[in-house]
């Protein structure tokens, strides 16, 4: 929230994306008919995450964990992850917040996602960011990729990255009158969403 412009119609935080993983496996285990299983599938539900080992196993030879998507995806996973729209064109007046555990494994996984078909470093201002023309969504004609020093922010459009980069302290979305009034209320949530009534 520190980062981000003030004026956002909605802002979606998951503030642990490993909790947030470990709540669906607390869901989704107690509807296992145990019975049912093969012996080797009852033995992985005596472990403490089975889903997540599953998962982890399968794509990376280990159980996913913190370390373990960290090493493979450069995610920090006990972090937030926010998605924030503003008001306009919903292609281009967005900004998603990704935290970083290791940029270097991050860049290739996001060159991945994106599949961009032009990728090149643009001077906004006194600041740099990378426009990217990606191939999966026709509707996203192009991302800008403004990093932090913890978090990669994937933009929308230009003036996103621009607002960025160039708005003043007090003009953030954490100084923002509604935000910091809501804000107390759902911090705590490991999901919450804020929408702004003005909007």
């Amino acid at each position: 929230l520190k980062a981000l412009p003030q004026g956002a119609v909605a802002h979606l935080q998951l503030n642990d994306l490993l909790g947030g993983l470990e709540s669906i496996e607390k869901i989704i285990l107690p509807a296992v008919p145990e019975q049912m299983l093969p012996p080797d599938a009852r033995q992985l539900l005596q472990m403490d995450h089975p889903l997540l080992t599953v998962l982890g196993g399968q794509r990376f030879q280990a159980p996913l964990n913190e370390a373990t998507i960290a090493q493979h995806l450069g995610l920090d996973a006990r972090s937030p992850v926010s998605l924030t729209l503003y008001p306009g064109d919903p292609r281009r007046l967005w900004i998603l917040g990704i935290p970083m555990a290791n940029r270097e494994v991050l860049a290739p996984v996001l060159t991945g996602l994106l599949a961009p078909t032009e990728v090149e470093e643009v001077t906004l201002g006194d600041k740099t960011a990378v426009r990217i023309v990606p191939s999966l969504n026709e509707n996203i004609s192009e991302v800008y990729l403004v990093c932090s020093e913890a978090t990669a922010f994937l933009c929308g459009g230009r003036s996103m990255a621009v607002a960025l980069h160039s708005m003043p302290t007090a003009e953030r979305l954490d100084q923002d009158t509604f935000v910091s009034r809501a804000l107390p209320a759902v911090e705590d949530q490991l999901l919450n969403l804020i929408v702004n009534p003005d909007w």
